[in-house]
């Protein structure tokens, strides 16, 4: 593992990383509440939403970090009986040493490295919480990694272009004191455009007034939702193509 991460313990017993930049600044990736508790409140929702709506999963998963978002997504695939071709998950992670080491996870289980106890722990408390078999779980994880419908991609730049867009978006990145960049209206509105299908749900631990104003103007609409662990706000917005919000009795 990289020296600039720390593996530390949330309050939910779950495990997160701590990222330290060279400039001093330190930043976890997830709430000290509890970073499963966190992830299942904030993202399980567009996930379930766009699963609803659609009756697939064309997932975006924008900072793969320790994979707590992908198990989320899988468990609850599996929870549904959804056959592995109406599932498609694509990461994006700026660290290739994350994304390496879950590969090696879900590929080469002879191997052991020191993520490996945290992504099991994790699978763990994610699957307790949705009712479902951690070795379900995993296999399906890696049925789907198997099959290239979970792909694990290098980081996501201006440049970036997808095949088709999606139906469910978690925007996961770290916040704009590490990335600013990913939290200006200009980016947001050119990927929001680029990535998110005529039906497709968003969700972010982040609620900034740019954020809002570039869901708004790419159609999305805007929940009122608060953040975990008495955060002020979090983000889950959705939108509809036109059949859809004719049917549902929307204006």
């Amino acid at each position: 593992m990289k020296n600039n991460y720390q593996i530390v313990r949330t309050d939910d017993g779950s495990l997160s990383l701590i990222y330290s930049s060279k400039q001093g600044r330190s930043e976890a990736m997830h709430h000290s509440g509890g970073a499963v508790e966190e992830s299942l409140y904030i993202y399980l929702p567009a996930a379930t939403w766009a699963l609803e709506k659609t009756g697939a999963l064309r997932a975006l998963s924008i900072g793969l970090g320790t994979g707590i978002n992908e198990f989320i997504m899988a468990s609850e695939c599996v929870k549904q009986n959804l056959p592995l071709k109406q599932v498609c998950i694509e990461s994006y992670e700026s660290e290739k040493w994350l994304t390496d080491s879950l590969t090696h996870w879900l590929t080469k289980s002879s191997e052991s490295n020191e993520l490996f106890d945290l992504y099991k722990q994790n699978l763990n408390k994610v699957c307790e919480q949705q009712k479902v078999s951690a070795y379900k779980v995993k296999g399906y994880l890696q049925d789907l990694f198997q099959n290239k419908h979970l792909v694990l991609n290098k980081a996501l730049s201006e440049s970036t272009d997808f095949e088709s867009p999606f139906n469910c978006i978690l925007y996961d990145f770290f916040s704009s004191k590490l990335d600013a960049n990913f939290w200006q209206p200009e980016f947001i509105n050119s990927f929001l455009k680029k990535a998110s299908a005529q039906t497709c749900s968003f969700a972010s631990y982040a609620s900034t007034g740019a954020l809002k104003r570039a869901l708004k103007a790419n159609n999305f609409v805007i929940t009122k939702k608060s953040g975990f662990c008495g955060k002020r706000e979090s983000t889950f917005s959705y939108k509809l193509n036109p059949t859809q919000i004719e049917n549902s009795g929307h204006t």
